[in-house]
Order: structure tokens, then C-alpha cells, then sequence
């Protein structure tokens, strides 16, 4: 990394502060939302989680604000181009794995070493396994659905364009420059 590509990073600290934070606070909504027996655990930390970002977000919510509009292109154009950056280099990594994974395991079947024969108990201990997943994934998939509701997003969207069309401009430049770069 360049010395020049060092500094520019340092100087926005804050920045990268709060990315950390996003993420620290995340995964303790994920942490939360997998112990679906406690709900009042999860109300608590989601509360905790909440309070916690908009005691951070607000002052950087404030210095945005006050931003001209070519302060706000400049700042989504950031943003546009980091997250695509971030997320496309994510699914790549995801993919290679998957890919990884399954030439292993076609591998393995076809070398004759995945065909294990099991006891009756230990076929028990396997369906109930698989059902616990099957149960997790369908879990997960209700959830995604309703907090990715194609007309929440679409609601959103619009809101934050006519609240804010340079900051959005520039996140749609951004996010298509980070797809292009």
C-alpha cells in the first residue's frame, strides 16, 4: 500500500471507526436473533444496539448535514464505491468456496469415500441433525423475507432520494464505479 493511499486512509479515522461499530453491532443483532427462545433478551440488546448506534451515528448524521451538495456527492460516492467494492469481493470469496467445496466433495464421491454405512442409531442422530438445519434455514429465510420486502426497500429508496437526491446521486456513481473498477 502506498504511503499516500496510507494517509488518505488515516485521515477519515471516524469513518472507519463507525464501520466498525456497524459491524461490532450487527453481529450482535445476529447473535440475538439466533436465540429465538429468549425474546426478551433480544428486545434488550437490540434497544442496547440501537441506542448505542445513534449515540455514534448522530454527531456524523450532523457534520453530513451540514455538508454543501457537492460534500454529499463526494461523501455517497465514497460510500458507493467502498460497499460495492467490499460486497462484490465478499461474493467472489463466497463463490470460491462454494466451488471449493463442491469439486471436493465430487471428488470424494467419486473416489467412493463419502459412502459410510451407519447404525440405525446413528442414522436417528443424522436425520435429527439435518432437521435442525432444514429448521434454521427455513427460520432464516422468514426472516430475510420480511425484513427484505421488496416494497420496504422500495419505500426506502425513494424516501432517501427526495431526502437527499446528491448524496444519493453520488451512491449510485459510486456503487457503479466500485462495480466497474
Amino acid at each position: 500500500m502506498s504511503k499516500d493511499r496510507q494517509r488518505a486512509l488515516f485521515r477519515y479515522p471516524t469513518f472507519v471507526a463507525v464501520l466498525f461499530v456497524y459491524y461490532l453491532c450487527l453481529t450482535q443483532i445476529c447473535h440475538a436473533t439466533a436465540d429465538n427462545n429468549n425474546q426478551l433478551e433480544m428486545s434488550k440488546a437490540k434497544g442496547a444496539v440501537k441506542r448505542f448506534i445513534s449515540d455514534v451515528s448522530s454527531p456524523i448524521v450532523e457534520k453530513y448535514e451540514d455538508l454543501p451538495p457537492k460534500g454529499k456527492f463526494a461523501t455517497g460516492a465514497f460510500v458507493g464505491i467502498t460497499t460495492t467494492r467490499y460486497a462484490v469481493k465478499t461474493a467472489v470469496g463466497v463463490m470460491k468456496l462454494t466451488a471449493a467445496a463442491f469439486l471436493i466433495s465430487e471428488a470424494l464421491s467419486f473416489a467412493g469415500l463419502t459412502k459410510v454405512d451407519l447404525s440405525e442409531e446413528n442414522e436417528q442422530i443424522v436425520k435429527h441433525i439435518k432437521n435442525s438445519v432444514m429448521q434454521g434455514v427455513e427460520d432464516c429465510r422468514v426472516k430475510i423475507r420480511v425484513h427484505l420486502n421488496p416494497e420496504k426497500i422500495r419505500s426506502r429508496i425513494a424516501e432517501g432520494v427526495e431526502h437527499d437526491k446528491y448524496g444519493s446521486a453520488g451512491l449510485v456513481v459510486g456503487a457503479t464505479a466500485g462495480l466497474l473498477i
